[in-house]
């Protein structure tokens, strides 16, 4: 029987009164212009939705602990290795994609065989599941599960919106290369990519590389917002906060909203699992005010500093390259 990790109430009732706040914003502003930093071909209507709905879908499966163990390998607690699991549409339709996006990137030689997606030479596979909580529900949900090359692996789930499981499913799919997917290439795969910001932080007085591709966020506000400020202070929240890293890679999710300037949400999740100290630290920092609703999103790898490898890469301390 696959583990669905259980939530608390408070999380259950903010998940359902968020989700209706994204009907409600599809439904009631679709003739306003919203700012948003994702350019793609959908209407900005329907990528509000489906970015809604992937961040708290990934919120819902986080596992909730106040105190993670931060030397030690998180887990997928009563979950079956991504090699083990049932394949399906879905599994196939992701495949093709990332195939198609490693490509697309330059890649050459592409692996897409039983072991996930990926590159010859790396170990680092991505595998996607339809996820369906019970087995008499279709489900919303794809299950991503990236390997990692110490045999650790990333776990994510993301919502899709759409009347067909192809629809659902694809735009899962798309939301999950725009956001953690390119962070994981560049980290993971390809280190000399160009489209991610490399920077050397300094935590419980050990140096890592922070390697992202940035803050994304979805604004409703009639005004530009600058995030830039926030990004700087994320990474100084980063290095105050004290964790006790281990030896090895490590991942964190940063989710931040806010509506008529109040907070809706803060979340930090950590090789995934719930980092709710960290979180409250994260709801207090100087975030940019606005007339209306804005929800930011920042996925980021921590790797133990090697001054030979990481200060040879490009892109260390600079902007993100715009593709």
């Amino acid at each position: 029987m696959k583990f669905r990790i259980s939530i608390r109430d408070f999380e259950l009732s903010l998940f359902n009164s968020l989700s209706q706040l994204v009907i409600t914003m599809v439904t009631t502003t679709v003739s306003k212009s919203i700012r948003t930093s994702w350019s793609c071909g959908r209407s900005w209507s329907l990528k509000l939705a489906i970015s809604l709905l992937m961040i708290l879908t990934t919120l819902n499966h986080a596992n909730a602990q106040s105190d993670v163990p931060l030397q030690k390998v998180a887990p997928l607690e009563g979950n079956t290795p991504a090699n083990k699991m049932s394949r399906d549409a879905t599994t196939e339709m992701a495949a093709d994609f990332f195939e198609g996006w490693l490509k697309k990137h330059g890649e050459k030689e592409t692996v897409n065989d039983k072991t996930g997606v990926g590159i010859k030479g790396k170990p680092t596979r991505l595998l996607a599941f339809r996820y369906a909580p019970s087995p008499e529900s279709s489900g919303n949900e794809v299950e991503f599960r990236v390997v990692l090359p110490d045999g650790r692996e990333i776990q994510e789930f993301v919502a899709g919106i759409g009347e067909q499981d192809d629809q659902i499913a694809k735009a899962a799919i798309e939301n999950f290369a725009l956001s953690s997917f390119h962070t994981i290439y560049a980290v993971c795969m390809n280190p000399k990519d160009e489209h991610v910001r490399r920077e050397i932080v300094k935590i419980d007085d050990r140096k890592f590389a922070m390697t992202s591709v940035g803050l994304y966020h979805l604004s409703s506000s009639k005004t530009k917002i600058n995030f830039e400020p926030i990004a700087l202070q994320i990474k100084t929240a980063i290095e105050k906060s004290a964790l006790k890293l281990g030896k090895q890679l490590h991942w964190m999710k940063i989710v931040y909203g806010q509506n008529e300037n109040k907070p809706i949400i803060s979340s930090v999740t950590y090789d995934n699992l719930a980092a709710d100290k960290f979180s409250q630290q994260v709801k207090t920092l100087d975030w940019p005010k606005s007339d209306g609703f804005y929800l930011a999103k920042m996925f980021l790898m921590l790797e133990p500093f090697d001054a030979k490898k990481h200060e040879s890469l490009p892109n260390v301390g600079d902007k993100v390259k715009k593709q």
